[in-house]
Protein backbone atom coordinates (compact mmCIF):
# COMPACT_ATOMS: atom_id res chain seq x y z
CA UNK A 1 0.00 0.00 0.00
CA UNK A 2 2.79 2.42 0.94
CA UNK A 3 4.56 1.65 -2.32
CA UNK A 4 1.45 2.56 -4.34
CA UNK A 5 1.09 5.83 -2.42
CA UNK A 6 4.71 6.68 -3.16
CA UNK A 7 4.22 5.91 -6.85
CA UNK A 8 1.10 8.09 -6.99
CA UNK A 9 2.88 10.97 -5.24
CA UNK A 10 5.79 10.62 -7.66
CA UNK A 11 3.38 10.74 -10.62
CA UNK A 12 1.67 13.86 -9.25
CA UNK A 13 5.05 15.46 -8.59
CA UNK A 14 6.20 14.70 -12.14
CA UNK A 15 3.05 16.29 -13.59
CA UNK A 16 3.55 19.36 -11.39
CA UNK A 17 7.16 19.63 -12.56
CA UNK A 18 6.02 19.47 -16.18
CA UNK A 19 3.58 22.34 -15.57
CA UNK A 20 6.35 24.37 -13.90
CA UNK A 21 8.60 23.73 -16.90
CA UNK A 22 5.92 25.16 -19.19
Amino acid sequence: ADLKVTQIKSTIGAKANQKDSL
